[in-house]
């Protein structure tokens, strides 16, 4: 007997662009507070919610749906090249640092080279040689970290 119902497609996302003025204040405010993130990574995303005037709860529950449309004009590439041991923690550590540029992310690359290490590749487009060297200092934090090497075209 042929079962009734079809099986369901998962739906890729679909995206439209409208202008600021039209989206609601709550989203403008979301992706303002992204954009503090982005500029200041010693922010805290409870601090910037409270300097927008926005819930955490309201933050969490549009950040990966908002985005501002941004030119990579005036921006570097910037590559990260991390060696860190497998681990759940150090994995969830090095994702909170980064969160903050997921939108500049251009790449993102992760392959196993040992049976306890993970060597991660990223090219994120960021403003200055200063936040690169402030987010790769802040991986070096990053408990079972064993290197993190930072390079750009312009550095090369």
């Amino acid at each position: 007997m042929a079962a009734k119902g079809k099986t369901k497609k998962a739906k890729a996302k679909q995206y439209i662009i409208v202008a600021e003025h039209v989206a609601g204040e709550t989203l403008r405010r979301v992706v303002r507070v992204k954009g503090r993130l982005a500029d200041n990574p010693s922010i805290s995303i409870n601090q910037a919610c409270k300097e927008e005037g926005i819930s955490r709860s309201a933050y969490y529950k549009y950040k990966d749906n908002v985005f501002a449309y941004q030119s990579q004009e005036g921006k570097q590439l910037f590559h990260f090249n991390i060696l860190t041991a497998l681990s759940a923690s150090s994995l969830s550590q090095i994702s909170q640092i980064l969160e903050p540029y997921a939108e500049q992310l251009q790449q993102a690359n992760q392959q196993r080279v040992g049976p306890n290490l993970s060597q991660l590749n990223l090219s994120i487009w960021l403003g200055s040689v200063k936040i690169a060297k402030q987010v790769q200092e802040d991986l070096r934090q990053v408990r079972g970290l064993q290197d993190c090497k930072l390079t750009s075209d312009d550095m090369r």
